[in-house]
């Protein structure tokens, strides 16, 4: 975040991007101009509403939200990034194929694990619309 932040503050007329989903809050509040990350693609919703909360200075549901976000991220880090968002996907009705070997599910249990993480309500809530 430091070497972020140095980098703003040496060329402020660029335009920056984060790409650590499970920070961007942070990265917000250092002024990031958005981001670009995995998760998005399924959870876009959630981070615009963090964007959102920064911009009020609403640092408490800043927090809120980026928790969310790392509910999600935590078990996808176990199973594997990739195929573990494709099994996300999969588990709301988006079927988009398997990884490419050698990337594959870590996990035996990553599909249903992945069901499971989607299932929740506090990610349920934030989901794109398939």
């Amino acid at each position: 975040m430091f070497k972020y932040s140095l980098l703003q503050k040496r060329r402020p007329d660029k335009t920056y991007f984060y790409g650590f989903d499970e920070i961007f809050a942070a990265a917000a509040a250092l002024g990031a101009d958005g981001g670009i990350g995995t998760t998005y693609n399924i959870l876009g919703k959630l981070y615009v509403a963090i964007a959102q909360a920064v911009a009020q200075n609403d640092f408490n549901r800043a927090r809120e939200l980026q928790s969310i976000s790392q509910d999600f991220i935590e078990p996808l880090l176990d199973v594997g990034v990739l195929p573990g968002m494709k099994a996300a996907f999969r588990a709301i009705g988006i079927e988009c194929g398997a990884t490419r070997p050698p990337m594959t599910l870590a996990a035996a249990n990553g599909e249903a694990r992945m069901a499971e993480v989607i299932n929740r309500p506090a990610i349920r809530t934030w989901l794109a619309s398939p």
